[in-house]
């Protein structure tokens, strides 16, 4: 996989991460314990994404 791929998918998943949190804070629609934990979720799949692609650092 190309470098630049990987990073705009290892962003994109930290963003929804970010996302679920922010909703998860200001909408009333969704509590905050479980954007919470959507949140971290998406961040320990980047976490895993980023290993499984390799860090390579330049």
């Amino acid at each position: 996989m190309k470098k630049n791929v990987r990073d705009a998918l290892l962003a994109l998943t930290g963003g929804i991460g970010f996302l679920f949190l922010f909703a998860g804070i200001f909408l009333p629609q969704l509590d905050f314990v479980y954007g919470l934990f959507a949140a971290l979720a998406c961040w320990i799949a980047t976490g895993v994404l980023k290993a499984y692609f390799g860090d390579e650092k330049e």
